[in-house]
């Protein structure tokens, strides 16, 4: 302090940008550490969220860059933790909405597949009937054909006793034929020997009438 009672201060001028003190560049530095750090959690936790959203699910997009531009050291103003923190909260908070959005998209994916697999199983039921009742009937048609079978071959034994049958009538009516026509020669053969008697016994008359 001068002497003289005058308090007076000295006005100190910032140094230059090219020549900041070591302690700025060290928070600047650091800073930009704390971001990257904010990053890169905040990528870790968007792939982890995706991977429990499903292996089907494609993966994220990166987040966007944020409307701000970029920090530099040669800025004055460096960006401050709770605006980093604020941005990645904005980046996390779209990456939430994206992953809602992409949840929605899969919920409704799952109930269209549910959907199909319920029309699939009442397809498969209808078949199943449908093959219930189609073995059933191919049971009463191989039970209608062991029928047909069975009468088929009663119809040829009783062919075969029919034709043995025809054989027999052939055989007696072959033998009527033979035994009419030896009764026939029987009966020519007896006019012939009524004719003789006949004739013999009108010999013996004459004989007998005729004198001595």
């Amino acid at each position: 302090m001068p002497a003289g009672g005058g308090a007076r201060c000295s006005r100190v001028e910032p140094p230059p940008a090219s020549e900041a003190p070591p302690g700025h560049l060290n928070l600047k530095r650091s800073s930009a550490c704390t971001n990257v750090s904010l990053l890169n959690l905040t990528g870790d936790d968007s792939e982890s969220t995706d991977d429990g959203a499903g292996r089907g699910a494609a993966p994220l997009s990166p987040p966007l860059p944020s409307g701000d531009p970029a920090w530099s050291e040669d800025d004055t103003d460096p960006p401050t933790p709770l605006d980093m923190v604020n941005s990645g909260l904005v980046r996390a908070k779209d990456s939430v909405t994206s992953l809602k959005e992409r949840a929605s998209r899969v919920n409704r994916r799952v109930q269209s597949l549910q959907s199909e697999c319920s029309m699939l199983c009442d397809n498969l039921e209808r078949r199943r009937r449908e093959a219930e009742d189609l073995e059933e009937y191919c049971t009463q048609l191989q039970e209608s054909c062991h029928k047909v079978s069975q009468s088929v071959e009663d119809a040829e034994i009783k062919t075969n006793a029919l034709k043995k049958s025809s054989v027999l009538l052939e055989e007696l009516e072959q033998a009527a034929l033979e035994t009419h026509a030896r009764a026939e020669t029987l009966s020519s053969n007896l006019r012939l020997a009524q004719d003789e008697a006949l004739r013999a016994k009108t010999y013996v008359e004459r004989v007998r009438l005729s004198p001595q």
